[in-house]
């Protein structure tokens, strides 16, 4: 008999009846919900480790897997010349970032983030910026990869205290920001002297 059979059959033995809850992953939010779970007293270190692995799923490795596809399909290029063919364009594109912002605000689930993160990010794409944000954006492009890669180990480890003590979350995001920027273009003149070395080098 499995656990469940025997814990039903001892409390049939009792008359006694059991309660079985169970937890909607992200409902209401994922804060909340996995508070719920770790306040179980079953498996507590399995069912996290569980609810980290599906969570990781949900909120990095979907927005990976959706974008393999839309490169496969060259959906942003169908997306584009549709657009193309609208009038008032921008407007379009602004009502649609309202409509996502509005939809996420009731709907505060880590199930739709990335998909609204998406919409967004398509609706920036597309949208026709001026000459100097162009160039603003193609220049942060080239940092962008050591940027998603270092931030993390700066506010939760090396630069922690440092980070924290701006207090104000806009002050934060902008120390966070120039940090990370600095810090590329060392690594960027590292990586640089590393392969003019390379190519020096005679073997």
């Amino acid at each position: 008999m499995s656990r469940f059979e025997t814990k039903f059959a001892e409390l049939a033995t009792k008359k006694e009846g059991a309660f079985v809850p169970f937890v909607t992953l992200c409902d209401p939010t994922f804060d909340r919900s996995f508070e719920i779970i770790c306040t179980l007293n079953i498996a507590n270190s399995i069912i996290a480790w569980i609810w980290n692995q599906l969570c990781l799923i949900g909120r990095s490795q979907f927005a990976f897997i959706l974008g393999i596809i839309w490169c496969k399909y060259l959906v942003i290029d169908k997306i584009r010349n549709f657009y193309m063919k609208i009038k008032m364009k921008n407007l379009c594109l602004l009502i649609c970032v309202a409509i996502t912002f509005i939809f996420h605000c009731f709907v505060q689930s880590l199930i739709v983030a990335p998909i609204t993160g998406m919409i967004v990010l398509m609706c920036f794409h597309l949208w026709d910026k001026p000459e100097w944000m162009e160039k603003l954006f193609l220049l942060l492009g080239k940092h962008s990869t050591n940027i998603w890669l270092i931030h993390m180990f700066f506010y939760l480890v090396l630069f922690k205290n440092f980070i924290f003590r701006l207090k104000e979350p806009a002050l934060i995001f902008v120390g966070m920001f120039v940090l990370c920027i600095v810090i590329s273009i060392l690594i960027n003149q590292i990586e640089k002297l590393i392969a003019d070395g390379v190519k020096s080098c005679r073997f």
